[in-house]
């Protein structure tokens, strides 16, 4: 990748931590790539990619399979990540009542069921939370 074209989605997006964890695990920074454009959608780095406007991007291991039946040849994968778990974090202003924030452990614990995330990731602080 040094010297390369990267594209990415928001600087703040997973798909872009990701990117920067793996480009570290193998010695390289964003500063050692010729380009990083960031952009707003993840998936539009596979476009990018096959209209040459950049060397490399970082997708969902599931959106690769799709896109490269599709485009056979056009790229192939250059490292994949470790597993990532899903989930999700809520943080509330320390003053905020004691009984609102039960309130709203209360209903983000029931949250994750019905968004798919298993209910002990929902913690009211962060010593209680799993490892």
């Amino acid at each position: 990748m040094k010297g390369q074209r990267l594209y990415l989605p928001q600087q703040d997006s997973v798909y872009t931590y990701m990117a920067r964890g793996m480009l570290n695990e193998a010695g390289l920074s964003f500063q050692d790539l010729k380009s990083v454009k960031h952009e707003k959608y993840p998936q539009a780095g596979l476009s990018a990619l096959s209209l040459g406007v950049a060397d490399a991007t970082v997708v969902r291991a599931d959106e690769w399979a799709e896109w490269s039946a599709g485009h056979p040849g056009v790229a192939r994968v250059l490292a994949t990540s470790h597993p990532v778990p899903g989930g999700f974090t809520i943080v509330v202003r320390k003053d905020l009542p004691a009984d609102t924030r039960s309130k709203l452990g209360q209903w983000f614990g029931t949250a994750t069921v019905s968004s798919g995330l298993t209910p002990n990731w929902a913690c009211s602080h962060p010593t209680a939370c799993p490892a």
